[in-house]
């Protein structure tokens, strides 16, 4: 079987992180997040909503972090559902911090917000491969 990804940074071994539609894989964080934050995003600035605060960015950002370090860097078991949930919540925490920096490009607060969120991430990345034996491709 040929693995077709769009959206995908997952290897064959790791298909359950994926949706599949019409015989191509998506990641479901990705299907999840980017559509929602660049519809939070066009719809923040359309209705000229006021920039996100520190605590509502903390609010939107915490809970998929949290959730993407117990799967990475803790080693709790994958979940779809869960996932889904992490992923709309990381959407709106995207677009919302997209927001601050389209109305600021040298926003402390969105700087520091995409900073903390890629070095969480990127940790909890490293120790997700660094401890998978015999692995591939990342």
């Amino acid at each position: 079987m040929r693995w077709t990804i769009w959206l995908a940074h997952h290897p064959p071994e790791e298909a359950e992180r994926c949706t599949s539609i019409a015989g191509v894989a998506l990641c479901r964080r990705c299907l999840g997040c980017w559509p929602v934050a660049f519809a939070t995003l066009v719809t923040s600035v359309v209705a000229a909503l006021p920039q996100a605060s520190v605590p509502e960015l903390v609010v939107l950002w915490t809970p998929p972090l949290l959730e993407y370090v117990a799967v990475h860097a803790l080693g709790r078991r994958y979940s779809a559902r869960r996932t889904w949930l992490a992923s709309l919540l990381l959407g709106l925490a995207l677009g919302r911090t997209f927001h601050r920096y389209v109305l600021d490009p040298t926003d402390v607060v969105a700087w520091a917000a995409l900073g903390l969120a890629a070095g969480v991430g990127g940790l909890s990345a490293v120790i997700y491969h660094s401890s998978v034996k015999n692995r591939a491709s990342v």
